[in-house]
Order: C-alpha cells, then structure tokens, then sequence
C-alpha cells in the first residue's frame, strides 16, 4: 500500500485479513493538519496506532497540544474509536509529568467491538509501556459448524442399494480399497441421510460455559415449575433466572468497559472543543 510522506511522520502499513493495520510514530513535531491522515477513508478497517506525540483529555491527558487537537479531528473525520483506557503508555523521570499517554489505539467504528487494547507492564528498555491489541476476526457459523446426520430422516434401503453398487469389487491394493470404501460410504450416507439444520446465529464474544451453564439451569427449572406448579420450584426458577440475568449483564458490562465500544451522535470537535 502506498503511504503518506511528508510532515516528519513515520508509517508503517500493511494489510491482513481485512485489516488495515498502520503504525505511526512522530519525532516531536508538530502534526501540521489531519489531511495527512485522509488515506484512511479508502479502507473499510482501520487500526491506527503508535506514539503521536499528541495530549487531549479525551484519552486522559492533563493538558492539550495542538497535536491532540489535529488527533480529535482525524478520530471524528473518519468514525476511530480510541482503545486506550486509564493506563499510562510513557514515563519519564523527569519533568512534572511523569505519567502520560502518547501511545494511542484507533480503530474504525466497525471493527471496534471486535479488539481490545491492554497495556502490559513491560518496558523492553524504552520509556514507553508495551501496548498490546487483539484483534478477534468475526466469522460466520457456516465456517465452523459442523453437519449433523439427521437420523430421524434416513433412508437406509437406498444406503444400503447404492453400498451394493459402488462396493461390488475391491482392488488388490489395500490403500485404494480403503479410499473406495471411505468414498462410497460418505457418498451413500449423503444421498440417503438429509442433514439437520444449521443455526446461523454469530455467537457474541462475551458469552462462555459459566453463561451456558446458568441458562440451561434456568430452562431445566422453568421446565419443571411448568410441570409441578409448586411453590417451591416457582421460588427455584425465580432464583435460576435472577441468576441468569446478573452473569449475562456483568458479561456485558465487562466488554462494554473493555473494548470502549461507543456511539457519538454528537461530534467530538463539538463536545470537547478546540
């Protein structure tokens, strides 16, 4: 990909996997206008990262420069959302900021969801924290569903016919007899056994086998105060489903806080000015 030159700013850029993934570092200058930034409208996901020598509160800084500033609007022109969180990314011995956050994550709006920024208590002899970002692909339940044999459904007399046509004769060969065999069978079983449907539901990142597990509880003792009607397995089921409620909410606002993953019907140059 071609890069921008110019303005003491240092890229380097490459693609995978639908991502377009930039690092930037600038050398203490001044970031003259965010128009150096405007190749970045003509990819649909973006990650943009590296030390921009750049201060605004709107990632925690104590002060604003016009570097942070020239930042603000590279983030509202093209819908970036910022991955940092509270964490320092600098520290310098000396001045009166020992702390602070040169190092930025920026993601486009699609994808922000998708990635989640730590920063890691590693220095490898810089002044600069290590800042890590994972990237979590989203894909569709058709590439890693496995089929299943409807059984309920087969047909095993036209199995059973298309078995005795294809497995008439073997060769002397042990490895092609083998092949024949493993080929006329799957072949059989898919002409004469339907498979079951597969949902295409994308599962969500925040659920896991503590999520599952208190739903399932919840099904099973909604299931059996349906059947029973007794007080107790009412009080059961009431108990299951506050439970169910508060690991998926907590799931939620775990990745919600994680991934800052927010809307802006507002402008940022708006809400935090220049």
């Amino acid at each position: 990909m071609t890069l921008p030159a110019g303005n003491n700013l240092e890229f380097l850029g490459f693609s995978i996997h639908g991502f377009s993934i930039f690092n930037v570092y600038n050398p203490h200058s001044n970031i003259l206008h965010s128009t150096i930034f405007d190749f970045l409208s003509t990819f649909a996901k973006v990650i943009l990262c590296g030390d921009f020598n750049a201060h605004h509160g709107m990632w925690g800084s104590k002060c604003t420069n016009s570097n942070g500033k020239v930042m603000v609007d590279v983030i509202d022109k093209h819908n970036l959302v910022i991955l940092n969180t509270t964490t320092p990314t600098h520290f310098s011995l000396t001045g009166q900021n020992m702390c602070s956050f040169l190092d930025l994550v920026l993601v486009s709006y699609s994808c922000a969801s998708n990635c989640v920024s730590t920063v890691a208590n590693e220095f490898l002899g810089s002044d600069h924290s290590i800042v890590l970002t994972a990237v979590e692909a989203s894909t569709t339940p058709q590439e890693n569903a496995i089929p299943k044999w409807n059984f309920s459904k087969d047909d095993w007399r036209k199995f059973s016919a298309y078995c005795d046509q294809t497995l008439s004769s073997f060769s002397i060969s042990l490895d092609y007899s083998y092949c024949l065999f493993e080929t006329s069978v799957r072949e059989a079983a898919l002409a004469a056994i339907p498979h079951s449907k597969q949902s295409h539901k994308i599962p969500v990142r925040w659920w896991n086998k503590q999520r599952d597990i208190a739903v399932k509880n919840k099904k099973h003792a909604f299931n059996r105060m349906k059947r029973t009607r007794l007080q107790c397995d009412i009080i059961i089921f009431k108990r299951c489903r506050a439970k169910a409620r508060i690991v998926i909410l907590e799931a939620k606002t775990f990745l919600g806080n994680n991934t800052a993953f927010h809307s802006r019907p507002t402008p940022i140059s708006l809400t935090f000015g220049k």
